[in-house]
C-alpha cells in the first residue's frame, strides 16, 4: 500500500483490487529453524501492516509450500476460493488474513471495534520495539 514504507522492502502485500504484488521470503540458517523466529517476523510485519495500511491482506503461496501455509495459518490466514498463477506460470493459492482474525488467532482476543483492534496492535508494536 502507499502508506506502508515496508512495501519498499518486499512487503508480502497483494491486493486483488490493485493487482500489485511484492514478494517476501523468510529464510533462516538451518541452525535457527523451528525456533519461532519466522513466526515472530511475520507477526511483526503483519501487525505493522494492519496498523498502517488496511484491515485485510491477500497472500499468494505455492500449493506445495507447506511451511509458508502453516506459518500464515498460525497468523490467521484462510484459503480463498480464488487461484492465481505466478509470473512464471506456476499455480498459487490465494489466502486472506483480516486484522480481526489475525488478532483472534495469534492472541485469542476478540474486539468489538476496529479502533480497539488497532490500539491492541499499536500496543503490541510498542512492547515489541522495546526489546
Amino acid at each position: 500500500c502507499n502508506a506502508c514504507p515496508v512495501s519498499r522492502f518486499n512487503c508480502p502485500i497483494q491486493t486483488l483490487k490493485e493487482k500489485n504484488s511484492s514478494d517476501l521470503g523468510i529464510f533462516l540458517d538451518p541452525e535457527y529453524e523451528h525456533k519461532g523466529y519466522d513466526f515472530e517476523a511475520q507477526k511483526s510485519l503483519l501487525a505493522y501492516y494492519f496498523l498502517n495500511c488496511d484491515d485485510k491482506i491477500y497472500l499468494t503461496i505455492h500449493p506445495k509450500n507447506k511451511p509458508s501455509h502453516h506459518l500464515n495459518q498460525k497468523c490467521g490466514a484462510t484459503k480463498t476460493s480464488y487461484e492465481a498463477k505466478s509470473k512464471y506460470g506456476s499455480e498459487r493459492d490465494i489466502l486472506v488474513i483480516t486484522r480481526k482474525n489475525f488478532i483472534k488467532t495469534v492472541w485469542g482476543k476478540d474486539f468489538s471495534t476496529p479502533q480497539e483492534e488497532k490500539q491492541f496492535v499499536l500496543d503490541f508494536l510498542k512492547i515489541y520495539n522495546e526489546f
